[in-house]
């Protein structure tokens, strides 16, 4: 059985939290924030290129796992906790620039290479949710994506597609998605079909002889894959 990748998109306006697994890059995302007084200043400052709504959509992560407020955003200012974890990570945060430095014996050392225009890589800046990067349809949609020179890296990683589906209605970026038997997209999602990639494909393996849960799971995955097979790759009545 094979599904079609597509990405899904739309913008609007952040209005329920989502929960996420933590990790540092949030945190540092957060330590930016509260240097600098707001995600805007703080996206001015970043080290590497990322956009205010992918700070914001990581911001409100990190807030979802630790159950509270770490600032408020409009006048900004740090909450009690999010002072806390402030004073708790700046001592790392702020101090890699001058351990860089220590490794580096003391002198910073970089190979700039210049090239024409034509042998670049396209970049795109559209923050971008997934599934974690190892789930198969992640990986085919990078490898195309490489063969085609072209970098889309993801901003978020989510549990689930609905997660994805969740976060692009409400205005966190484009989403990579599965066209599934049947697939309805919620309301506002434009879905754009990418012909060119390569399918995901599911399969069933076992050993012995299957029990009947066993056979019946069988039976109805080969169901769904030949109601896959008489329907549209990606739903396009939005």
């Amino acid at each position: 059985m094979a599904a079609r990748v597509g990405v899904l998109v739309e913008l609007s306006t952040p209005n329920q939290k989502l929960r996420s697994p933590m990790n540092v890059h949030h945190l540092e995302l957060f330590y930016y924030v509260a240097k600098h007084g707001g995600v805007s200043a703080a996206a001015r400052h970043m080290p590497y290129g990322i956009q205010q709504p992918a700070i914001s959509a990581q911001i409100l992560q990190l807030e979802d796992t630790l159950g509270i407020t770490l600032f408020h955003r409009r006048p900004f200012k740090l909450t009690c906790q999010g002072t806390d974890l402030f004073k708790f990570i700046q001592p790392f945060f702020g101090g890699l620039t001058e351990m860089g430095e220590r490794l580096r014996g003391g002198a910073e050392t970089r190979l700039r290479i210049a090239t024409h225009e034509v042998v670049q890589r396209d970049r795109i800046d559209l923050p971008l949710v997934t599934l974690p990067a190892l789930e198969p349809v992640c990986r085919l949609f990078q490898d195309k994506l490489q063969r085609l020179r072209v970098e889309w890296f993801p901003t978020l990683e989510v549990g689930s597609l609905d997660l994805v589906s969740r976060y692009v209605v409400e205005g966190f970026g484009a989403g990579l998605g599965i066209a599934t038997p049947a697939t309805e997209w919620p309301r506002g999602v434009r879905a754009l079909p990418l012909p060119d990639f390569p399918s995901v494909v599911f399969g069933a393996l076992w050993m012995g002889k299957l029990s009947p849960l066993g056979a019946a799971f069988i039976e109805e995955a080969e169901k769904l894959a030949r109601e896959f097979n008489a329907v549209p790759a990606v739903n396009k009545k939005r």
